[in-house]
């Protein structure tokens, strides 16, 4: 990588359902994180009199910092990943987009894409386990990356990103609805069948498509009949980025291979137009903004009144 600053979108776009991922092999503070390519806008040089620090922020936010248009918060990684080592004197700012908002990260480094499949992804060894931001390894070319969970760091700093304005109280009564939800984040997901279930809708929950997609095939084996499944499920509610399969392909795989009559809604932090478009081209039926749960249970709610299941 240069040092000038580069837009990560010109780099090469992946196609629809392939099941890959591109992982940016970077640098904080002498250790080496990955981060999923497509969370990220730009890498810049950090401008030290453009940081403006906050008082009585945490100790994880560095500071304020002007990106376009606007002012937005600047995270110092080797705080908030406990971190022994130290940043070179010059450092750059990773502007990421995710969760429906644009937050920098400091990195000593921008060091190398990497594209590979998410069934690269293992689980997290004892080299990684203490770090409980670390959602699992990608090895690639004999490499460890520990691919970092930026959303759950961002959400521990600022946790009322959870805590939506004031949540609108749905009139929805207890339906006979089920929805299967495919997530792997285990806090997200508890977050969501937490919502779901307060709406009078059934959950039915897997931590990656995977696995979503094996309960799918195995159920419409079983009931042999493609019309009887809608009595099993209603919703396939998904994430994009997944282990083993992501959402994407969990959606290609359903829509084109399987042809199941059955609605698939992408709930992700990485909807961008670029993104929503993969969504469309893979099938998608309703594609919504993580965390908005407002927005989401509106979206289930009309679809399943739209199909006479609510």
């Amino acid at each position: 990588m240069t040092e000038e600053s580069e837009k990560i979108e010109d780099k090469i776009l992946l196609e629809s359902g392939t099941n890959e991922v591109e992982v940016l092999e970077f640098e904080a503070a002498e250790k080496t994180y990955g981060v999923n390519v497509a969370k990220i806008k730009l890498i810049t040089p950090l401008e030290k009199e453009k940081l403006v620090k906050v008082p009585l922020s945490p100790k994880e936010i560095a500071g304020i910092y002007p990106f376009q248009d606007k002012t937005i918060s600047i995270i110092n990684l080797k705080n908030a990943l406990n971190i022994e080592g130290n940043y070179p004197e010059k450092k750059f700012i990773m502007i990421c987009e995710f969760n429906n908002l644009i937050n920098g990260f400091i990195i000593s480094k921008a060091k190398k894409i990497h594209r590979t499949s998410w069934k690269n992804l293992q689980t997290i060894n004892s080299k990684f386990s203490k770090n409980k931001y670390i959602v699992g390894v990608i090895v690639t070319n004999g490499i460890e990356i520990p691919l970092l969970d930026l959303e759950t760091l961002t959400l521990n700093i600022n946790p009322n990103l959870f805590k939506e304005q004031e949540e609108k109280r749905t009139n929805a009564k207890q339906t006979t609805a089920k929805i299967i939800v495919a997530e792997d984040s285990g806090l997200m997901r508890k977050q969501i069948v937490k919502k779901l279930n307060s709406s009078g809708i059934e959950t039915i929950d897997f931590s990656d498509g995977e696995k979503a997609y094996e309960y799918i095939t195995k159920t419409l084996n079983k009931i042999k009949d493609q019309r009887l499944l809608k009595k099993q499920f209603n919703i396939i509610l998904t994430d994009i980025e997944m282990p083993q399969m992501d959402g994407l392909t969990l959606c290609k795989k359903i829509k084109k291979e399987l042809r199941i009559d059955i609605p698939v809604v992408i709930f992700s932090s990485l909807i961008s137009k670029d993104m929503a478009h993969k969504c469309e081209k893979v099938g998608a039926d309703a594609i919504v903004n993580k965390p908005n749960f407002n927005a989401l249970i509106e979206t289930l709610l009309s679809i399943l009144n739209k199909n006479n299941y609510a």
